[in-house]
């Protein structure tokens, strides 16, 4: 579907949005040099500094008045060098470095102007990089193809007196011809950022696995909803939530769709091609790939541009049935698989490099954008239509590639560490319509020699969120046999929440741990004797509500400064446990837990080797 709105701006190059090109060997050529003593300070650098595991960002706002121009090579001389590679798209664009964790110094900063491969023009220049994300630097190309770095607002030369007005002339001498309204802005794509992979290779079932844990808490949710034409609107939005993944072999996807009523009715079975509707006209998944990001005119060619669709259940991937776009279908070896949940479902794929037309290499970057279809009626001529979108905003992306999105293959993993997202806090009222669709299932099973227990005999899926004031939480229960009796709450069907507020992993001394016990019929939170910790439980917010009969929901907001002289700021403590009591005798021989994997007390400390690291994102 379509192009990235502008309103959205700020959302596209937020951490979690930054991307880069193709990395290769950089070439020295003849160029025309500005004042070599000139030396760029970026606004506010005190206000970039970042702590060691911030990612560094270099962005570049680029304007390119030359018809010649295709593409863009970035080198930094740091240690090691980086070099990237981008492919210029329309007039205007944005081009985000990821430098992963890189201290603010003195740089040289050099750009190269291609076509098809062919050097137009060069520049290199001193430059202060600071730490954290960059104000963007404005990039000028003009007509011939040579590369300028303009003064903006953003830009300063306090530190050395340079003539700001001499650059601006040169670039004025450069093209007279520009309209004098100036250069108009282009749609900016969304920009994500596919990890690495890091440890064993996915197996690809549906199921989030660990492999996906760290991607999918740093995963980007499908902004757009997009409403056919004439059709009613669905009595529940859907949301989804996507992360990729990355290694010499392909590329990996995980969606998680939010959906209350999912609906197939239009196949005659797997791989019948006459089918009474087309698979985007039931609950499906699009997914739009191009490797090369040729063409540059917008249209789908017919090599490696894939607009493939899958029908919610089924194994089979195909092309859109029209003449207008590419026909593109996975090469052999593709696998895809999807995995029903209490709140809707799951989708992973995997798609070998052969699909892309070009390798997975880290610096890469390809055109992509996901659809999430919705079909609520059950109709066969599908008048009840919408869709959720990544980077479209119109239904457009199946023949206009410049509605797409971009995603760069990151040469580096993931950190072993659970990063909570930031959102809006939550009217705390156990509704959770506030938040987006990702869920960690709670797949530790206690005891562990017992048999895996059925989804309806007990199953729990975890949210987390985050602001400067709380930690947000969603639980999402399913129990056939809910036992309350009014034992101590660990002896009953109870969520525990047990959080550690100093990194786990740390070798200081740290403070114990705090169990809170949340029981359905309870107006309080409860905390067990001797567990060496004691909390203002009153200012512990916290919501039930009865979902279905056999599951329930629990929303808790637990304020920071609940752990007094701790900020919270950086890496913490966490798991979460389900307890459950199926003979209504006070003893929970199940558990499920998020992150521990052994036996958990029921009262004492917590031991702190079962709990996992979590780190608040900035």
């Amino acid at each position: 579907m379509a192009g990235f709105s502008r309103g959205s701006y700020l959302h596209a190059f937020s951490r979690q949005s930054t991307g880069a090109g193709l990395a290769r060997p950089f070439n020295r050529l003849g160029m025309r040099w500005l004042p070599a003593k000139l030396v760029l300070a970026l606004l506010g650098v005190s206000g970039f500094a970042c702590s060691p595991s911030e990612e560094t960002v270099l962005r570049l706002d680029v304007e390119n008045l030359s018809p010649l121009a295709t593409g863009l090579r970035i080198s930094l001389n740091l240690s090691p060098p980086r070099q990237f590679e981008a492919t210029l798209l329309g007039r205007s664009q944005r081009v985000a470095l990821p430098l992963g964790d890189t201290r603010a110094q003195d740089i040289d900063l050099g750009l190269v102007v291609l076509n098809q491969g062919t050097a137009l023009g060069e520049l290199h220049r001193p430059f202060f990089l600071p730490a954290g994300i960059s104000p963007p630097v404005r990039l000028l190309i003009d007509q011939q193809g040579r590369p300028w770095i303009l003064p903006d607002g953003s830009l300063i030369d306090a530190a050395i007196d340079v003539a700001a007005s001499e650059v601006q002339q040169d670039a004025q001498d450069v093209d007279a011809s520009t309209s004098p309204d100036g250069p108009v802005a282009e749609s900016i794509r969304p920009l994500a950022r596919v990890w690495s992979r890091a440890g064993p290779r996915p197996v690809i079932d549906g199921h989030a696995d660990a492999v996906w844990m760290n991607a999918l808490a740093r995963g980007y949710d499908f902004p757009h909803f997009i409403v056919e034409e004439g059709a009613a609107l669905p009595m529940a939005v859907p949301k989804a939530r996507w992360a990729g993944l990355r290694d010499e072999l392909g590329l990996y996807l995980f969606v998680q769709v939010q959906d209350d009523s999912i609906v197939v009715d239009g196949t005659k079975g797997v791989g019948v091609p006459d089918d009474g509707k087309a698979p985007w006209e039931d609950d499906s998944i699009e997914i739009f790939l191009d490797g090369d990001q040729l063409p540059a005119t917008g249209v789908l060619d017919d090599i490696n541009d894939s607009a493939l669709q899958v029908r919610f259940g089924e194994s089979l991937v195909r092309g859109p049935f029209s003449d207008t776009v590419s026909r593109v279908v996975p090469v052999p070896g593709y696998q895809v698989a999807w995995q029903r949940n209490s709140h809707g479902y799951s989708f992973e794929a995997f798609f070998p490099a052969q699909q892309l037309g070009v390798p997975t290499t880290p610096g890469r970057s390809i055109l992509m954008d996901l659809h999430v279809n919705d079909d609520d009626a059950g109709d066969m001529v599908f008048t009840s239509a919408w869709k959720l979108a990544w980077a479209s905003d119109r239904n457009q992306t199946f023949n206009n590639k410049q509605l797409w999105g971009q995603a760069v293959f990151m040469p580096e993993a993931l950190q072993p560490l659970i990063e909570v997202p930031r959102m809006a806090a939550p009217l705390i009222d156990g509704d959770a319509n506030e938040w987006p669709a990702f869920r960690w299932p709670l797949n530790h099973v206690f005891p562990a020699a017992a048999s895996p227990m059925a989804t309806h005999d007990l199953h729990a899926e975890l949210a987390l969120g985050q602001d400067e004031s709380s930690l947000y939480l969603v639980i999402e229960v399913t129990d056939d046999v809910t036992s309350i009796q009014d034992f101590h709450p660990w002896f009953d069907d109870v969520v525990e929440i047990v959080v550690l507020p100093q990194d786990p992993t740390a070798n200081a001394s740290q403070a114990p741990a705090t169990r809170l016990f949340f029981r359905p019929n309870a107006t309080k939170v409860a905390q067990p004797p001797y567990h060496n910790t004691n909390i203002d439980t009153e200012r512990v917010a916290f919501a039930w509500r009865a979902v279905s009969p056999t599951r329930r929901r629990l929303e808790v907001a637990l304020p920071w400064s609940l752990w007094a002289g701790n900020d919270a700021q950086g890496a913490f403590g966490l798991d979460v446990v389900v307890w459950d009591d199926d003979q209504g005798d006070g003893i929970a021989a199940n558990r499920v837990g998020w992150m521990s994997v052994s036996e958990v007390p029921a009262v004492g400390p917590f031991p702190r080797r079962l709990l996992g690291t979590v780190k608040r994102t900035p």
